[in-house]
């Protein structure tokens, strides 16, 4: 049992009850059991929202595929950033996939243990979700218009103009920012628990998105959206919930008793269990990977927009996703090579993410893989062979 308490005057205390909401319904619509009553506190648009959510995360439960990525994983070595065209070729010389297959219905994928690897849920945003990223892509408009730099200019791809397409809706500017209550800065990610650290230059920080003025009327706008998120990933990795929501409350602790009033604030107002969220506007990704994000941990990806039918590649995989907006992908960034190429249209994507480096310097477990549970394997698994020699 999780015996955790969230302030009352916090935000994640909604998270907390919507997510609740979102589990036992999708256990409802699995075990063909009666609906669940959603709680007073959510309002009609989020209620309907949360029984969306749950219905089509039990379609993608229900809907198996198994390969095994357990050697593959081995293989990629320490810091596998999907980019270095040698080293892929060598994974796929060595793991080549035996078929390439396209996912259209909501699924997941295991691999030969029962640990899921991936879930693929479209038409998880309603309608209402949608409308409310869209007005925080609006009010962050000014941060995605700041934050392209000239090609190759700092040497990072994901905020290379060269890799954005100009957009059709006027007030959002393509771009790419990433917003985080608590976390360190690229250099400054030492290991070992807060309290022992009195080197300020090494303690996490407010990101610069949202320290600026603006900076909580950013978290206010992306409220909405991002306690579904929470609440979806409590359903499909259940200790990467529990683990980052008792981290979130222990770093509001310490900011408050180290008189760290901006990252207090930031974090009463933060709707999410995720250590942050990067925003992005007509970014085309070519294939990579996320090698900051734990083996056995998920991202999660949200996508909305006015764009032209495409899907995500994952090559390593030999998987394509068809990829509407109102979509919902969530992977270990670190192990499936991911890439989307969308060069025209609005499309605009939320990728929520966790740093070890903030769940260890306060003394929080990475956790484990999400597993399957064995007697639903026996209904709802559907064997292909997808993964060549892996």
């Amino acid at each position: 049992m999780h015996n955790i308490d969230v302030p009352d005057d916090w935000a994640l205390r909604k998270v907390h009850l919507a997510s609740q909401y979102v589990e036992e319904q999708f256990w409802s619509h699995v075990h063909q059991s009666p609906s669940i009553i959603p709680p007073i506190d959510l309002d009609v648009q989020m209620a309907l929202s949360c029984a969306q959510l749950a219905s089509t995360l039990a379609n993608a439960y229900m809907n198996t595929t198994n390969l095994d990525l357990k050697r593959y994983s081995d293989a990629c070595g320490q810091q596998p950033t999907g980019r270095s065209s040698t080293q892929e070729a060598r994974l796929s010389k060595k793991f080549p996939p035996s078929r390439q297959i396209v996912l259209e219905k909501p699924c997941i994928v295991l691999d030969a243990g029962y640990c899921i690897i991936f879930w693929y849920v479209p038409a998880a945003l309603s309608v209402w979700m949608k409308d409310d990223i869209s007005a925080a892509m609006h009010n962050a408009n000014d941060l995605l218009r700041d934050s392209i730099f000239s090609a190759n200019a700092n040497g990072v791809w994901r905020t290379d103009g060269s890799y954005f397409h100009a957009t059709e809706t006027r007030s959002v500017s393509p771009g790419c920012i990433n917003v985080s209550p608590c976390w360190f800065q690229q250099g400054h990610e030492p290991y070992g628990h807060a309290h022992q650290n009195t080197d300020v230059s090494f303690c996490p920080d407010v990101s610069a998105t949202l320290k600026s003025p603006h900076g909580l009327s950013i978290i206010k706008s992306m409220q909405r959206p991002s306690l579904l998120i929470s609440a979806a990933l409590r359903v499909m990795h259940p200790s990467l919930y529990w683990d980052p929501l008792r981290t979130t409350i222990e770093i509001g602790r310490w900011a408050y008793s180290t008189g760290r009033s901006e990252m207090y604030d930031r974090i009463r107002y933060w709707v999410s269990v995720f250590t942050g969220a990067a925003i992005m506007a007509n970014r085309w990704s070519p294939a990579h990977r996320d090698p900051q994000c734990c083996p056995e941990w998920f991202d999660i990806m949200t996508c909305i927009g006015n764009y032209p039918n495409t899907h995500m590649k994952l090559p390593n995989l030999g998987i394509e996703l068809v990829y509407d907006s109102g979509v919902m992908v969530a992977f270990c960034g670190r192990l499936v090579r991911h890439e989307v190429d969308v060069r025209s249209g609005d499309q605009w994507v939320w990728a929520w993410f966790m740093r070890d480096s903030v769940h260890n310097h306060f003394k929080i477990p990475c956790g484990q893989h999400s597993i399957y549970a064995q007697e639903d394997y026996a209904k709802y698994s559907k064997v292909e062979d997808i993964s060549g020699s892996m």
